[in-house]
Order: C-alpha cells, then sequence, then structure tokens
C-alpha cells in the first residue's frame, strides 16, 4: 500500500509537471507573439505556481498536490471566466487530468492513514 502511495503521488506529480510545463511554455510563446493576450500572464503565473509545487511535494505529497490540483482547478476556471469559448479545448484531457489527480490523491491519503496506524497501533 505505502509502495502504491510513492507510485500515486509521482504519477499525480508527473501530472502537475506536465501540466504546468505545457501551458508555461505555451503562455509564454503567446506572450512574447501577442503582449497584450489577457489569458497569458495569468496562465505563466499560474503554471510555474503548478511547477514549484510539484517540486514542494517531495515533501510533503497530500497537502502540496491538493494545493496544486486547487490552482489547476483555479486556472481552469479563470480561463474559462476570462475567455468562455476556450472551454472545450482540450475537454478530455481536462476531465482526464482531474480525474486522475483525485483518484491519486484519494491513494495517498489512505496509504498515509494506514502507515499512520502502522507506527503508531492503537
Amino acid at each position: 500500500m505505502i509502495k502504491e502511495a510513492r507510485n500515486s503521488a509521482n504519477y499525480a506529480r508527473l501530472i502537475l509537471f506536465i501540466v504546468g510545463g505545457i501551458n508555461f511554455v505555451v503562455a509564454g510563446i503567446i506572450l512574447l507573439s501577442d503582449a497584450e493576450n489577457i489569458l497569458a500572464l495569468p496562465t505563466l503565473g499560474f503554471s510555474f505556481l503548478l511547477i514549484v509545487l510539484g517540486f514542494f511535494s517531495y515533501r510533503d505529497p497530500f497537502y502540496f498536490l491538493l494545493l496544486g490540483f486547487l490552482v489547476l482547478l483555479f486556472m481552469y476556471g479563470l480561463n474559462y471566466f476570462l475567455d468562455p469559448a476556450k472551454i472545450l479545448n482540450g475537454l478530455i484531457l481536462k476531465i482526464v487530468f482531474i480525474s486522475t489527480f483525485i483518484m491519486e490523491l484519494i491513494r495517498i491519503r489512505q496509504s498515509e492513514k494506514v502507515q499512520k496506524q502502522i507506527i503508531l497501533p492503537k
């Protein structure tokens, strides 16, 4: 179970790095080509934050990955609020990332509970 949690944390961390990295590169390119694009700067900032949270998740996987998940949801919501036509762009990938993230967070939390029970028996 603990090994499964490590794998889940690595998988969720990988999602943070992939989403953060791709959005960071794309937002940077858009910002360089069109400095007045309203979505590029917030996306660039949130993408950088996702990458940073991915690195901090090595210290405390559950909380930093949960925070990364919330930042990801906020980024999707902000993009929808600023440009509602873009919500359908990559909808399937967004659903896959969100559902996978939720499953991995649940596995990490369950293994932390099991690990605490092993270390501190009642």
